[in-house]
C-alpha cells in the first residue's frame, strides 16, 4: 500500500497538531504548513519521534493567499502529489463596532484565503482523479448572530463554497468534506464562556480521521451540534433578533 501524503494547513494550531499526530500514527507522510518556522519544526519533530513518520514543513500564511499564489504547485513540485489536504486554519477576529481592518482580516483568512487554496488544490486533484480536501468550518456559519457575525459570515461562506466544490468534484472522484466545528478547547476559544461543554481536540482529530475514511460529506463535531444548530436555524427571525445570543 502506497504511503499517502497529507498536507495540514494551519498545522501549529491545537487541532492541527492533533491531526498531525492522528494521521502520522496511521503512517501518512505529513507536510505541515503554517506561519511560524520554529513552531512547525517543533510539531514535525514531535510526530517523527512519536510515530517514525516522515514530516516536512512549509511556510504558509492564509492572509497572503492571492489568485496568483501557487502554493499547491510549489508543494507538489517539492514533495510530490497531494493526496489529502486539510484546511484547519482560522481567525476569529476582534468584532468591535466599526473595526473594518479586523473584518477584512477575518474574511480574508476564513473565506477568501481558504477558498482560493481549496480551489487551487482541487484543480490538481481533478487531473489525477483522486484526492481529499477537508475544510474545517464552524457551527457559527449556520446562522448570523450579533456576537460573531464577522467570523460566522466568513465561515458560512466557506461552508457554502465547500458544498459547491463537493458537488462539482463528485464525478472526478475527488472527496470534499466539511467539518462544522463547535466549541473546542483551543487558543481561539480561550477565555470564552459557553454553557455547552468544549470538545477535546484529540477526540475531534480522531473523529475527523474516521469520517475521512468513510468519505463523509458534511459533519458536525461534536455530533450534538447538528441538533443544536437545527433548533437555532428554526427560530423565526422576528424572535431571533431579540435574543442575546
Amino acid at each position: 500500500m502506497m504511503t499517502k501524503t497529507t498536507v495540514i494547513f494551519g498545522a501549529t494550531s491545537i487541532l492541527g497538531q492533533k491531526l498531525a499526530q492522528t494521521y502520522g500514527q496511521q503512517g501518512h507522510r505529513l507536510i505541515l504548513a503554517g506561519r511560524s518556522k520554529d513552531e512547525l519544526s517543533r510539531v514535525a519533530s514531535d510526530v517523527r519521534v512519536r510515530y517514525c513518520c516522515i514530516a516536512d514543513t512549509m511556510h504558509f500564511d492564509a492572509a497572503k493567499i492571492g489568485k496568483s499564489t501557487n502554493l499547491a504547485g510549489r508543494i507538489e513540485k517539492k514533495f510530490g502529489d497531494i493526496d489529502n489536504a486539510i484546511l484547519v486554519f482560522g481567525d476569529m477576529g476582534d468584532e468591535q463596532d466599526g473595526d473594518l481592518e479586523s473584518l477584512e482580516q477575518c474574511i480574508r483568512v476564513n473565506f477568501l484565503g481558504a477558498a482560493l487554496l481549496a480551489e487551487s488544490i482541487a484543480e490538481r486533484m481533478v487531473t489525477r482523479g483522486s484526492g481529499s480536501i477537508i475544510g474545517i468550518s464552524s457551527v457559527a456559519g449556520d446562522r448570523g448572530r450579533k456576537k460573531n457575525y464577522h467570523y460566522g459570515s466568513a465561515k458560512g461562506g466557506f461552508t457554502l463554497f465547500l458544498q459547491g466544490l463537493r458537488n462539482k468534484l463528485f464525478e472526478a472522484n475527488v472527496h470534499v468534506m466539511t467539518v462544522r466545528l463547535g466549541f473546542m478547547d483551543s487558543r481561539m476559544t480561550y477565555g470564552q464562556k459557553s454553557p455547552i461543554p468544549t470538545a477535546d481536540p484529540h477526540l475531534v482529530a480522531s473523529r475527523i480521521y474516521q469520517a475521512h475514511q468513510r468519505r463523509n460529506d458534511d459533519i458536525y463535531l461534536p455530533g450534538f451540534w447538528r441538533g443544536i444548530m437545527g433548533i437555532v436555524r428554526g427560530i423565526p427571525e422576528q424572535l431571533f433578533k431579540r435574543l442575546d445570543i
